[in-house]
């Protein structure tokens, strides 16, 4: 037997929130000319150099502004989101409070400047943490079971050392080959490409290691996506966005979506439920490459509406199939 979700918001009810979040954009992307006129002024005014010192400061100061609005605006949009969903007819129940929330984001925001980034795994494991642990469905609470630990380990092996070394070899391509185009373009597309698998393999980490494993009640939310497999499951699609100029994107976001949710099984000691998702990709293609280009054109104003019509027809398509008598064992935590 199926059951499935719906998402049943109003646009109205993230409009201002996700309105704050794009003109925090918008103004952290003039942040070279902020700086600059700083600068400027401080130089007029000192007969001391604090070009750097200034920077720096300046630099983590937006940053930490930056980072204190938009999860204030994620939390409005999570709580009218949450608030949406709706599952077995019956919607989900939450205890979010503002105040306690704002207290615990800005130390957190804090040391994540403060540690240039070290700190974010705890940052954000604290963050979904903290919202888990106010819904409940049913009677049934739910707990989030990601390690911060596990996401640094992910994010120092699959993200921070690829870049890293993506930018020294591409470095030293550049220079070796300044005057060979042919090899210069064969060695920058292998690089980007290993990259890619990188990120891939990254994206994949985790999803299937750290965001989706949980409570529900005294039932385990587990995936079962294997890293290596989901990876180039990952890499594929975004190498056929690529090959594509972004026409494909629409469907490889779509199936890797759908590759996460299938991936999802519920249950105590036996597999009781596994999630899945129906997709008729001709035709949310069509409808998802005409939200995303109405999402480029308005450079992303029309995300509040963007956000509501996309949850709402693809939201609905998730299910979960119970199972009549449950045999196959559930997969432990990793």
């Amino acid at each position: 037997m199926r059951n499935y979700f719906s998402f049943n918001l109003k646009t109205k009810a993230v409009l201002w929130p996700m309105l704050i979040v794009w003109l925090v954009f918008v103004l952290y992307s003039l942040d070279e000319y902020l700086l600059f006129g700083a600068n400027k002024i401080f130089s007029l005014t000192t007969p001391v150099n604090l070009d750097l010192v200034l920077n720096v400061l300046l630099c983590g100061l937006l940053i930490f502004v930056a980072l204190v609005v938009v999860c204030s605006a994620l939390y409005f949009v999570v709580e009218k989101s949450v608030a949406a969903v709706v599952y077995k007819e019956s919607g989900f129940d939450t205890d979010f409070r503002f105040g306690e929330f704002f207290k615990q984001i800005l130390p957190d925001i804090l040391f994540s400047v403060l540690t240039l980034g070290l700190y974010a795994p705890w940052f954000l494991t604290r963050l979904v943490r903290y919202f888990s642990r106010r819904i409940v469905h049913g009677g049934n609470v739910l707990e989030f079971e990601g390690k911060p630990m596990m996401l640094f380990n992910i994010s120092v092996l699959l993200y921070v050392l690829p870049m890293v070394a993506y930018e020294i070899a591409m470095k030293e391509v550049t220079e070796r080959f300044a005057e060979d185009q042919s090899m210069l373009l064969f060695w920058s597309v292998l690089l980007l490409g290993l990259f890619f698998v990188a990120i891939s393999l990254y994206t994949t980490g985790v999803y299937s290691k750290w965001l989706l494993k949980g409570w529900y009640g005294n039932r385990r939310l587990v995936s079962t996506a294997s890293m290596w497999d989901g990876g180039w499951f990952v890499f594929g699609q975004l190498f056929l966005s690529l090959i594509t100029i972004g026409l494909y994107a629409p469907a490889a976001s779509l199936k890797i979506w759908r590759y996460f949710t299938q991936s999802l099984v519920v249950g105590t000691d036996k597999i009781e439920g596994r999630f899945g998702m129906e997709l008729h990709m001709w035709r949310d293609w069509l409808y998802f490459l005409g939200q995303m280009l109405l999402l480029i054109i308005t450079l992303g104003l029309y995300m509040p509406w963007y956000y509501k019509k996309v949850y709402g027809r693809f939201f609905a398509r998730i299910y979960v199939e119970s199972e009549n008598k449950p045999t196959e064992p559930m997969p432990d935590f990793e």
